[in-house]
């Protein structure tokens, strides 16, 4: 039987390599992944720091839900699935080419 336990690791892990492609889903605050027959799915759902929860979710090709990790924010258990958001969400924005981009229309100002 799998060790649900490593995922939010191993996610973060191959995140930080840049060997995921989040995506921006249709809904706010919420971005995919595909690896082959499978999904990932990071949702941030409230307002920090004042709770909210951090939700990995594990999709079948099929888009069906397998498995969810949940962590309210601000816990030691959130820590991994807030890393994995916070790298997802910069990932599938662009974010930090939008900010390269906006410091060199700044400079040349």
């Amino acid at each position: 039987m799998a060790d649900l336990t490593q995922i939010p690791a191993l996610v973060l892990e191959r995140t930080k390599e840049g060997r995921l492609d989040w995506e921006p889903t249709v809904r706010e605050n919420s971005f995919l992944a595909s690896l082959g027959n499978q999904s990932l799915k990071i949702t941030y759902m409230g307002e920090e720091p004042f709770g909210g929860q951090y939700s990995l979710v594990v999709l079948n090709k099929d888009g069906v839900e397998l498995e969810t990790i949940d962590a309210v924010a601000g816990t030691t258990e959130a820590e991994p699935l807030r890393n994995i958001f916070e790298f997802a969400r910069r990932w599938a924005l662009n974010v930090d080419e939008e900010l390269d981009e906006l410091v060199k229309v700044l400079s040349a100002r």
